[in-house]
């Protein structure tokens, strides 16, 4: 609150639900302690003294360390198990982020949630869609999953997909692909990487993840998936200065599929 703008005292302890002297008690430890805050107390003696905290220290390189320290682990992983999307949710604005798990009934079903956000991604979509994929095995489930991309192309949307492009998904590579043909454009840019990141963002108005490695969720015994929306636009150009550094390191699909197909199998004898 008070990194925003100045708060006076009462406002803080309105804030946390105590009264006066034990905000103006925490606000005075973390003054002593961390240097960050500064006390002032206007028209001080008569009735109408207010007190005001505000913000000293410069917040900027704090922030920057952070983001530095998790887009190092983010860059160095090759697996979804490596990173966590909850370490970049926990340090987020608590009105611009969104949480929630969602159990999956039948193996054969596709989560409700993610199958209704591709549908809702395409209509939000007006420049730019990035998505962070795996080995493309959710999306290849889902059965409209091309049409949809489809819907987004012929909007002059910018599409770009990272996956683990392997024999796995070749065939449905080459279909994303021929859909550049059908339009006379590069309107999917599909590259190959190994990064541990599952989700998508949506020009700068949001950034959605999943993940399957919620410790609460697992005790259960249940197989569920985790989500994560980011509202914050800070984070959202962060997440997207990620996705171009990851970009710039893929294998372009045409490129990744064609040597793949140069391998052939050995004949018996």
């Amino acid at each position: 609150m008070v990194f925003e703008r100045p708060r006076a005292v009462n406002e803080i302890a309105a804030a946390l639900d105590v009264n006066w002297r034990t905000a103006d008690r925490y606000l005075k430890e973390l003054e002593e302690k961390t240097g960050a805050l500064s006390l002032h107390t206007f028209r001080e003696g008569t009735r109408g003294a207010l007190k005001v905290v505000y913000w000293k220290s410069q917040p900027l390189p704090s922030s920057s360390k952070i983001q530095d320290a998790l887009k190092e682990k983010i860059l160095r992983g090759v697996d979804k198990a490596d990173f966590s999307t909850f370490e970049i949710y926990q340090h987020i604005d608590p009105t611009k982020r969104n949480a929630f798990w969602e159990e999956k009934k039948k193996k054969s079903k596709i989560f409700f949630y993610g199958t209704r956000n591709l549908k809702k991604s395409a209509e939000e979509a007006k420049n730019e869609w990035l998505y962070f994929c795996g080995d493309m095995s959710w999306i290849m489930k889902e059965s409209t999953a091309l049409s949809i991309l489809e819907k987004v192309a012929r909007k002059g949307v910018s599409v770009r997909i990272l996956a683990r492009i392997d024999f796995t998904n070749l065939s449905f590579t080459e279909k994303m692909l021929k859909l550049n043909k059908k339009f006379g454009s590069d309107a999917i840019d599909l590259r190959h990487i190994h990064q541990p990141l599952r989700g998508e963002i949506v020009d700068e108005q949001v950034a959605r993840f999943v993940e399957t490695s919620l410790s609460t969720v697992q005790e259960r015994g249940k197989e569920a998936l985790a989500f994560y929306e980011i509202y914050a636009e800070e984070w959202i150009i962060w997440l997207k200065e990620i996705f171009r550094e990851l970009y710039a390191q893929g294998i372009p699909a045409e490129k990744r599929l064609e040597d793949m197909k140069t391998i052939r199998r050995l004949p018996f004898k």
